[in-house]
């Protein structure tokens, strides 16, 4: 009885933590472009190792400049760049209100991360032998309102043995801020998700369903669609040379505006290797859509069929031919479509890559149409690249358009990277081209020289960007930098010059200024300027001021406003006192706002920790809009990476210094906090 009571325990804490439980990875907490588009992301520690993440995704992972405090730090020895996704992760805890600056080049895939991530946290409670149970939760915050949430909460398990696994998760979600009247029914806000892998010998069967309500939350985070079921099977067979495989997929929108919709396919495949060299395979499939709530004129059925020939021709030259037929059929439309490709790809010559294609399309309904690409990269020696690539289309319907694109990339001396890229495109009489040229030096070690130009348009309008950016680091403790940007477009001339500097000449004082001056000759272009100071006398207190006038966002676009921050943080042992003013002139549409702000932090009950806080922020415009909070809270701490905290906030708004009391409110939050 004892050994059960401690495990319904165990649930009962795992499925309350986990129930408003989040991890919110930090963002940038302010973000500058200089002349050349480098990225400057300034970011505050935590105290952990991260992840921290930048103001953008699919960073170019050799321009990143990492500095600490006026200390540039070293990949993979200091810190780890994940450029897909725009993190960035420490080897040692990050100190709290440490100064990180992150430095880095985007690139033309690169995407704003702005975007609040919230990330699944599984605890596993029970695990006997080959059978696992755990409890699953998630705490997704508004994008729009700070205040709101999602919570997610699901029991899941698995079950293994030795010709298979079984998988099962049941997920329930609930908004923060939803009353009882308006709470959506359990099965629109819960998801359900089974899996089955079974192997026989050569034959091995995959089985999946997985369905989630129109109002479940995690869907993005849980691999699931809301208001939608999806069922699928899948399985494939190994005879030698033979392989076949087969697969069925069916989804269908069981809520929303698409409610009643449906979509089916059904795939098989059969290939036939009888050398190493040879290659047949055929592959038949059969797509249907539609509307269970319509008419039959909804549903269209796409019906494949494929023949193809691969061949490999010595070491260094592959070719393939293939024949495809589609039937296409809408309502009581049909289009049969033919489509013949050749392609070759060959290195036969060193340091030269050839590849071609050519297809043929003919269709009943948009008539004939011939597609012809090619290819080459050449790299004759170990300082040259080039890359050209042509791509022509003739069709009966929409006439003749080309692609024309070359790159080149030069590394005529060590230290120095000269890059150039073309792109013209032409269709009927239209014509659009890009170029773009580039160069990167570091004559000595302390200097580094950048420079660009940039034009692009279609037939006589153009655009063009050029500039240049200068880095110098005349001491260990000081970087300074200096650049000059361009812009010609209709809408003008617009010129900016930055200018930079960091040092931190001691251990207990550090101070970086930016200046942005913009120059336009039709319309008034602000300037954008920057200051932090950090300064440390004594062990004990850490003042922070930082100064901010029409910042720019992560897209670029100028934030007119200005914005003073003045902070101290003031600790004798284990008890801590913090103060922070901030103030903000929107003065664009004459808004004044400030927030004062003032935390003790107390030890209590061994590794734990009282925390009490007081926060007033004001808004002046029409009226004054203000608001009190009050916080206390408890924090935990188990070991260096785990903690659980419980603080209840108590929200009082008022207008025009009058009290609004059906304004008040109650908050009750309770974080586990994982550290990775």
């Amino acid at each position: 009885m004892t050994r059960i009571i401690i495990f319904l325990k165990r649930i009962a804490i795992a499925i309350t933590a986990l129930a408003l439980c989040y991890i919110t990875p930090s963002y940038a907490d302010t973000t500058t472009t200089d002349a050349l588009g480098i990225v400057t992301d300034v970011i505050v520690g935590h105290g952990n190792k991260g992840p921290y993440f930048l103001s953008w995704t699919r960073i170019n992972s050799d321009t990143v400049t990492v500095v600490l405090s006026g200390r540039t730090l070293r990949k993979s020895a200091d810190y780890n760049i994940d450029s897909a996704n725009g993190m960035i992760s420490f080897n040692a805890n990050v100190l709290n209100d440490a100064i990180l600056r992150v430095s880095y080049s985007k690139t033309s895939e690169s995407k704003s991360n702005s975007t609040n991530t919230s990330v699944p946290l599984t605890v596993g409670i029970l695990q006997r032998g080959s059978s696992n149970l755990n409890v699953t939760g998630l705490y997704i915050k508004d994008s729009t309102n700070s205040e709101a949430g999602d919570t997610v909460l699901g029991v899941g398990g698995d079950k293994s043995w030795s010709g298979g696994k079984v998988e099962s998760t049941f997920l329930m979600s609930q908004k923060s801020d939803d009353t009882e009247s308006d709470r959506a029914a359990n099965m629109d806000s819960s998801a359900l998700k089974l899996s089955n892998t079974t192997n026989l010998g050569g034959l091995k069967l995959t089985g999946s369903y997985a369905k989630a309500g129109k109002d479940f939350a995690g869907s993005k985070q849980y691999g699931l669609t809301s208001g939608q079921q999806n069922m699928s099977l899948s399985g494939n067979y190994g005879l030698g040379k033979l392989q076949t495989a087969f697969k069925f997929q069916n989804a269908d929108q069981t809520a929303g505006t698409n409610e009643g919709v449906y979509s089916r396919v059904n795939e098989q495949t059969m290939t036939y290797a009888p050398t190493g060299a040879t290659k047949v395979s055929m592959a038949h499939s059969t797509t249907q859509t539609g509307n269970t709530l319509t008419d039959d004129s909804d549903e269209s059925a796409v019906e494949t069929s494929k023949l193809q020939l691969e061949q490999k021709i010595g070491a260094k030259t592959s070719t393939a031919l293939s024949v495809t037929n589609t039937n296409k059929t809408t309502g009581e439309t049909t289009d049969q479509i033919q489509t013949k490709q050749a392609s070759v790809t060959t290195n036969a010559v060193q340091g030269v890559s050839l590849q071609g294609t050519v297809t043929q399309k003919d269709s009943q309904t948009n008539g004939a149409q011939q597609d012809v690409s090619a290819a080459v990269t050449l790299a004759p020696i170990s300082q040259v690249d080039v890359k050209a690539a042509y791509t022509e289309t003739d069709s009966e319907t929409s006439g003749q358009s080309a692609t024309t694109n070359l790159s080149v990339k030069l590394k005529p001396v060590e230290n120095v990277v000269v890059e150039g890229k073309i792109v013209n495109k032409t269709a009927n009489e239209a014509q659009n081209y890009q170029r773009d040229f580039s160069l990167s030096a570091a004559p000595i070690k302390n200097a580094k020289l950048t420079a660009q130009f940039s034009q692009k348009g279609e037939n006589e309008t153009d655009a063009q960007t050029k500039g240049a950016a200068l880095e110098v680091s005349p001491f260990d403790n000081v970087k300074m930098s200096a650049g000059y940007k361009q812009v010609e477009s209709s809408d003008g001339i617009l010129t900016i010059h930055d200018y930079a500097a960091m040092t931190s000449p001691w251990k207990f004082l550090s101070m970086a200024g930016s200046l942005r001056d913009r120059q336009m000759e039709q319309d008034f272009a602000p300037d954008t300027r920057k200051l932090n100071l950090s300064l440390a006398p004594f062990s004990f207190v850490k003042l922070i001021g930082d100064y901010q006038e029409n910042p720019e966002d992560t897209s670029g676009s100028v934030q007119k406003y200005k914005a003073t921050t003045m902070g101290m943080k003031f600790t004798v042992g284990s008890v801590g006192l913090m103060t922070n003013y901030t103030s903000k002139d929107k003065y664009s549409d004459d808004t004044l706002s400030d927030e004062r702000e003032v935390k003790l932090e107390v030890p209590a009950f061994g590794h734990g920790k009282m925390q009490t806080g007081y926060k007033i922020a004001r808004t002046l415009g029409g009226s004054e809009i203000s608001s009190n909070t009050y916080s206390l809270g408890y924090e935990h701490s188990l070991g260096s990476d785990f903690s659980l905290s419980l603080t209840g906030y108590y929200l009082r708004y008022m207008q025009d210094q009058v009290v609004i009391p059906e304004e008040s409110e109650y908050k009750t939050e309770l974080n586990l906090g994982i550290k990775f």
